[in-house]
C-alpha cells in the first residue's frame, strides 16, 4: 500500500531490502499490487534512470506483471512526488511502458 523507492534500502554488501511494511496487506488485490509496482518502477526510474529500474525489476518480476503494472494504472494512484517527477521528465512513463510491453511479432506476409 505504500511501496516506493523509500521502501528500498541497500546494505553494506550491496543487497537491497524492502522495508516499511506498516501499510502492507498479506493478500492485497492484484490492482493494488500493480499500483505498488508501478509506483516503485516510476520512482526508481525517475531517480536512477529507466535502464536500471527495468533491469532490476526484470530480475524480480515476470514480464507480464511488469507490462500489466505499466499498461494503464491511473496516474492518481501514484504518489504526489512520483507524479511530479514524471511531469518533470516528459516521456519517462511511456518509455517504461514501452520497455515492459511484450514484443510484437511480425505478421508473416
Amino acid at each position: 500500500g505504500d511501496l516506493g523507492r523509500h521502501s528500498v534500502v541497500v546494505d553494506d554488501g550491496g543487497h537491497p531490502w524492502l522495508v516499511d511494511f506498516d501499510h502492507a496487506e498479506a493478500l492485497a488485490h492484484p490492482r493494488l499490487r500493480q499500483a505498488d509496482l508501478a509506483e516503485l518502477l516510476a520512482s526508481l526510474a525517475a531517480r536512477f534512470g529507466p535502464d536500471r529500474a527495468m533491469a532490476g525489476a526484470a530480475t524480480a518480476f515476470p514480464p507480464d506483471q511488469l507490462a500489466a503494472a505499466l499498461a494503464a494504472p491511473p496516474q492518481a494512484a501514484l504518489s504526489r512526488t512520483t507524479r511530479q517527477e514524471l511531469h518533470d521528465r516528459p516521456g519517462l512513463w511511456e518509455d517504461l511502458a514501452h520497455r515492459a510491453a511484450p514484443p510484437t511479432e511480425a505478421v508473416p506476409r
